[in-house]
C-alpha cells in the first residue's frame, strides 16, 4: 500500500534524506525513530503529497509521486489522515466543526457529517466536549480532536508526526494506546517518534533514520 522506492530529497538549505526504501503493507502499524533533524517529517510530508522527492518515487495507494496531477492531490488525501504535534486546530470552531472539517471539504451531506463526526467523537471519548473551542481544552484533548479529525473520514493511513510530544508521559500514553485502537480497526498507522520509551511496552515493526539516511529496521 506504501513503497519508498530509491527516494532522495534535498533541501535548499542542505537537509533532507537520501536513498530511503521500504515498503508498508494496508494495516500495519509502523514507528519511524530518529532525533530530531533526521528526517522524519519529511518523509511523512512525501506520503501526504506536501513535498515530492528529487529521485525516486512515492506511492501510497494506486498514487505515485511522478505521476500524479495536482488535480489528484485531494483524492489522494482524503485517503490519508495527518496528525500534528501542535494539533492544527481551528480556534475560531468548536471541536464538533473541527472534526467535521475533512467531511465539509469533501463533499459529505450533512446527515452523513453528523453521523460520522458523532460516531467518531464517541471513539476518542470527546462526545461531553463536542461544543468545547479549542482553547477550553487541554493539550490531551486537543490531540484526541486531532486525531478525530483524522481519522473522522475513514482513511487507508494515519501520519502521526510526533503525536505526544507536548504532553506528560500519562496522556501520551494515552494517546499511544487510541492510535492502536484506530490500528485495531485497519487503518495503517505510521508514527514518528523520538520518545523510545514511549514505544518500547507497544512493540511494533521500527524504521530508524538517521541525518536523513535509513539506519535499518527493528522487528517487534
Amino acid at each position: 500500500m506504501i513503497s519508498f522506492k530509491d527516494v532522495s530529497l534535498r533541501y535548499d538549505r542542505g537537509a533532507g534524506v537520501k536513498n530511503i526504501n521500504f515498503q508498508v503493507q494496508r494495516g500495519e502499524f509502523v514507528y519511524l525513530i530518529g532525533p530530531s533533524g533526521a528526517g522524519k517529517s519529511t518523509l511523512l510530508r512525501m506520503l501526504y503529497m506536501d513535498i515530492f522527492p528529487n529521485t525516486g518515487y512515492v506511492e501510497v495507494d494506486q498514487f505515485n509521486s511522478n505521476t500524479i496531477k495536482r488535480r489528484q492531490i485531494p483524492k489522494l488525501r482524503q485517503k490519508v489522515g495527518m496528525i500534528f504535534q501542535d494539533y492544527k486546530l481551528l480556534n475560531d470552531r468548536d471541536v464538533f466543526q473541527n472534526v467535521a472539517l475533512p467531511l465539509v471539504v469533501m463533499g459529505a451531506s450533512r446527515r452523513d457529517i453528523d453521523r460520522r463526526v458523532t460516531k467518531t467523537l464517541e471513539e476518542v471519548g470527546l462526545t461531553h466536549r463536542k461544543h468545547y473551542f479549542p482553547g477550553e481544552l487541554s493539550g490531551g484533548e486537543q490531540q484526541r480532536v486531532s486525531i478525530a479529525r483524522a481519522i473522522a473520514k475513514d482513511p487507508l493511513v494515519l501520519l502521526a508526526d510526533e503525536p505526544t510530544g507536548n504532553l506528560d508521559y500519562g496522556v501520551a500514553q494515552e494517546i499511544l494506546n487510541l492510535l492502536w485502537r484506530v490500528n485495531a480497526k485497519g487503518t495503517a498507522v505510521f508514527m514518528a517518534t523520538h520518545n523510545i520509551e514511549l514505544i518500547k511496552n507497544r512493540p511494533a515493526r521500527t524504521f530508524r533514520l538517521s541525518h536523513g539516511e535509513f539506519k535499518g529496521e527493528l522487528l517487534p
